[in-house]
């Protein structure tokens, strides 16, 4: 070694923590089923539509209305599990590990597929509620195919989801070793993301309550 040169130490692949990866697959799959769950409401309230032709809008409403609050509070439970999961890559970031976090960008890009659920069954509700708006009502049999089409890529993205997130949590796989920033920062750009979807769908089922005075449950 002649003087003067340095030897830039390389970091070394250690396994990643499981805990870490749990935590934030739990709050993933949350986020994927609220959309799914939604998608199944949305198809059978459609089946109800298309046998009840007569259905006036206040059951349309109060239909529209039982969908948007389970998603939206399937999506607040999300957030409480992302959360959870927050915390627990905050004190990972502050104590000394056996184990490595998950990369940053890994679990970013696995917990934004997860909301893509929750968003087709949004734009599917959003379509269902402009059918009926307005002076010239398009009726709900113009977005029936878009609609189903949206329902189904919800359910079928969810399940090859649940599939992801079961390898991601249980598959021993290794990262470098040392503190990361990148797993906590990313994964509160989901939090926050999640909690701007829960409130989009509360937003969609105060829009429904204005519009009937039937329970919706």
């Amino acid at each position: 070694m002649t003087p003067g040169n340095s030897i830039v130490p390389v970091s070394a692949r250690i396994p990643v923590s499981i805990i870490e990866r749990l935590f934030a697959s739990l709050a993933f799959v949350v986020s994927a089923l609220s959309g799914a769950i939604g998608a199944m409401m949305m198809q059978q309230f459609l089946a109800r539509l298309r046998t009840n032709e007569t259905a006036g809008l206040q059951a349309f409403y109060t239909g529209a209305a039982r969908i948007n609050v389970v998603v939206g509070s399937v999506l607040t439970i999300a957030v409480f599990l992302c959360g959870v999961a927050l915390l627990v890559c905050l004190i990972r970031m502050f104590t000394n590990n056996v184990k490595a976090s998950p990369p940053g960008l890994l679990l970013f890009v696995i917990g934004g597929f997860s909301l893509v659920p929750a968003l087709l069954t949004g734009i599917s509700v959003y379509l269902l509620m402009e059918s009926v708006v307005g002076p010239q009502m398009a009726g709900v049999s113009s977005v029936a195919t878009s609609i189903s089409a949206l329902t189904v890529a919800s359910i079928a993205l969810t399940c090859l989801l649940i599939l992801i997130l079961g390898a991601f949590s249980f598959i021993s796989f290794s990262a470098k070793s040392g503190r990361k920033y990148s797993p906590f920062l990313l994964l509160l750009v989901l939090e926050i993301g999640t909690i701007s979807a829960a409130v989009a769908f509360l937003r969609l089922l105060q829009i429904c309550l204005t519009q009937t005075s039937t329970l919706f449950w």
